[in-house]
């Protein structure tokens, strides 16, 4: 259980140890707690918009990658880039990328910025499942109810501020008329042909690659592995000469300041 500021009456997050053969699960785990934590059980009436309901839900659904009785466990980790491939963190995803993760780990991306800087932050924010993500922000944002609530901190201020839109890759799989237009970010932002919405996906291109390798590496190990690897990755990025023409138009200020269209961050 994870306690924070925006969530203060804990998140399960899940742990890195080792489950036992067959079992999917460690010792220190009780079962009832990881099957009971997945967005099905915490669904409430006015989660409407985020589950598989025919005329309210999106059509998208994740609740196959949460944790069940045949599923115990899917490890991973979650990571926020901007879009010309510089990886800004990451964290270690023990079972299951539910909205409430990919929250937790943007407040704890925006809370490594002291305070003062929040306003040159990016306001807008790409996630394949973003329509979700932001139906269930905005359910909990600010209200009171034990369990169902997300505090106002400067990290979830922040997150109120920006723009929720789906990566291009996935919007084609988006039926809901939400996700076409609200959630469509060639819909409803001018100046959006400039953002490389799928950087996020043409990372995981490459990070597949060192998948087998990496499997059975130790939760610590993987993250000092990760945080190596991430750090070659934005080196590479940022001094190949004849790539990556977005990164280096970028730094050279050939967009203008008042340009919003590179004040994205995707996820």
């Amino acid at each position: 259980m994870l306690v924070t500021s925006e969530f203060p009456d804990g998140i399960y997050v899940g742990c890195g140890n080792t489950p036992k053969s067959k079992s999917g699960l460690c010792e220190r785990c009780k079962e009832e707690e990881i099957i009971h934590d997945n967005e099905t059980y915490l669904k409430t009436n006015d989660d409407k918009g985020i589950y598989d309901d025919p005329t309210t839900g999106c059509n998208v659904s994740r609740e196959d990658r949460f944790v069940d009785m045949e599923k115990k466990i899917s490890q991973g980790i979650i990571y926020t880039l901007s879009p010309c491939g510089i990886i800004i963190g990451f964290d270690e995803v023990y079972h299951s990328e539910s909205c409430y993760i990919a929250l937790w780990h943007l407040f704890r991306m925006i809370s490594l910025v002291d305070n003062q800087h929040h306003q040159f932050l990016p306001n807008i924010l790409i996630y394949d499942n973003a329509c979700s993500l932001y139906t269930y922000f905005w359910n909990r944002y600010d209200k009171i109810e034990i369990n169902r609530r997300i505090l106002q901190t400067p990290s979830s201020n922040l997150i109120s501020r920006c723009l929720f839109f789906i990566d291009r890759f996935h919007q084609q799989n988006h039926k809901r008329p939400m996700c076409q237009k609200e959630r469509n970010i060639d819909y409803a932002y001018k100046g959006a042909i400039k953002i490389n919405t799928e950087a996020a996906e043409q990372r995981n291109s490459i990070l597949k690659q060192y998948q087998n390798a990496l499997s059975s590496y130790s939760s610590k190990k993987i993250r000092i592995t990760y945080l190596i690897l991430f750090h070659l990755m934005n080196a590479e990025r940022n001094m190949c000469d004849g790539q990556f023409e977005y990164n280096r138009n970028y730094a050279q200020g050939n967009f203008s300041a008042n340009d919003n269209s590179f004040n994205t961050i995707s996820d």
